[in-house]
């Protein structure tokens, strides 16, 4: 859906994958049961209404995401001090 990544078999070999998965663990996430597909990649889209798309973020590994800040600065909120 909207372009999103799924990943070959390089991604299961880098080692970001593993280390984002570390840092979700250590902040207290877990994996729960699947549901839907388990090899689709999420992103982040923002939509405007009547559907203009300003910004798409196609993630390349399971936790990859963008940052607040950019996420802010795209929609150009000010950023906290």
């Amino acid at each position: 859906a909207l372009g999103a990544k799924r990943p070959g078999l390089s991604a299961f070999l880098n080692p970001g994958l593993y280390w984002n998965g570390f840092k979700a663990a250590i902040r207290g996430f877990f994996p729960k049961p699947v549901k839907g597909d388990a090899a689709q990649l999420g992103g982040v889209f923002l939509v405007q209404p009547g559907g203009a798309m300003p910004y798409a973020y196609r993630s390349d590994l399971a936790g990859d995401h963008p940052s607040a800040e950019e996420l802010l600065r795209v929609v150009g909120a000010k950023q906290p001090a």
